[in-house]
């Protein structure tokens, strides 16, 4: 895994719910946190595209629970 886009992720996940990025974990997931609820995970999914200047397929979403698997399609995404 690239540590650079690691770093930069945990780095967005915390920005946008607002927590210490070293409370962000690869495990970090959906309703782990009161802000990750399906509102926060939509605008998760909105800054982590603006950051790394990617669209996610609406159907790799459905499939993403975790600040992980967020890190699995960006490692799959040109960026």
């Amino acid at each position: 895994m690239d540590n650079e886009k690691r770093t930069k992720l945990h780095g967005v996940v915390a920005k946008t719910f607002e927590i210490s990025a070293q409370d962000v974990t690869d495990e970090l997931a959906v309703g782990s946190i009161p802000q990750w609820d399906s509102l926060g995970h939509l605008g998760l999914i909105t800054a982590i595209e603006e950051a790394f200047g990617v669209s996610f397929d609406v159907d790799e979403l459905f499939e993403v629970e975790t600040v992980g698997d967020f890190l699995k399609l960006l490692e799959n995404e040109d960026c």
